[in-house]
């Protein structure tokens, strides 16, 4: 049962990791959200939702954003 809760927050702290690389590379296009939205096709609030981890991107999101 121990190990269970390890995994778990191993896998947290690497969700909470991808999403801050998603808004690193925003940021360093020098991006808002709302014109990274525009660029990728998305809602502005698809854009706050990938960076919140409330759901994941597509692939083909991830692709574009850091291209």
């Amino acid at each position: 049962m121990n190990k269970k809760s390890n995994n778990t927050s191993t896998r947290r702290t690497f969700k909470f990791e991808y999403w801050r690389n998603f808004k690193y590379f925003r940021v360093n296009a020098e991006l808002t959200q709302k014109q990274a939205a525009k660029e990728l096709g998305v809602l502005e609030s698809m854009i706050c939702n990938y960076e919140n981890a409330k759901c994941e991107p597509p692939i083909s999101i991830i692709v574009k954003m850091v291209e």
